[in-house]
């Protein structure tokens, strides 16, 4: 068994996924810089720790056998190391403290609660709160809201939510105080003939106005079209 003690893929500088070349050219880069012929006396300790750790690193990466029992090694010991979740809950699930005011808090299932600082509560990330009391821990989260399959879930913004709903509710408030202007109708009789002899000016000066834009586009066309 290798000692899971250390990351083995920091000591390499690489990622988890990184491919044998990769694994390769940061140790032949490393194993240069360590090498115990370049150590001095003030840092002799050091480069003889890093040039082990390195040449370990590698002798257990570049084997594709070695490496996939290292690699379920180090997955349950980071299991091992995460907490327990209780549940996930959002922020919007604490209610705050009337006494002080500063405080967040949740009840938790033993009879005591979760407290969150004000500061905390502000937060943009998520993050791990353990009860005042008991071992119980649970994770808080943002909120967020899903736009189903074909998109991401999207983190809502509380200031911009909040911002959204009053500008709503403004645009609603002004429709209210500045209805729109009513359009003028004309009334007919059973038979369809007009009631007035306004409703027959009006409709002659509509067809007058659209005649006279007629005729202007025809002159100006005429006269793009005559030559000079």
């Amino acid at each position: 068994m290798s000692d899971i003690k250390r990351n083995y893929y920091e000591v390499l500088g690489c990622s988890k996924e990184a491919s044998p070349e990769e694994l390769k050219k940061s140790y032949q880069s490393l194993i240069l810089k360590y090498h115990p012929d370049k150590r001095t006396p003030d840092n002799k300790a050091d480069t003889e720790d890093s040039f082990h750790s390195i040449d370990t690193a590698y002798k257990i990466l570049r084997d594709p056998e070695s490496r996939k029992i290292y690699d379920a090694e180090l997955l349950q010991k980071e299991f091992s190391e995460r907490p327990f979740v209780l549940e996930t809950v959002h922020r919007r699930e604490f209610t705050r403290d009337e006494e002080c005011g500063y405080f967040m808090t949740r009840k938790c299932r033993c009879g005591s609660g979760y407290t969150l600082p004000e500061k905390e509560y502000l937060r943009n990330e998520s993050f791990y709160i353990t009860c005042s009391e008991c071992s119980l821990v649970i994770l808080v989260i943002r909120e967020i809201m899903d736009f189903g399959d074909n998109f991401e879930q999207q983190e809502i913004d509380p200031a911009a939510e909040f911002l959204a709903r009053e500008q709503s509710a403004l645009a609603g408030l002004e429709d209210d105080l500045n209805p729109p202007a009513a359009v003028p109708q004309v009334k007919t009789e059973d038979n369809g003939t007009l009631e007035s002899s306004e409703s027959f000016e009006m409709i002659n000066n509509i067809e007058s106005h659209e005649q006279t834009n007629v005729n202007g586009k025809i002159i100006i066309l005429i006269q793009f079209l005559s030559p000079p």
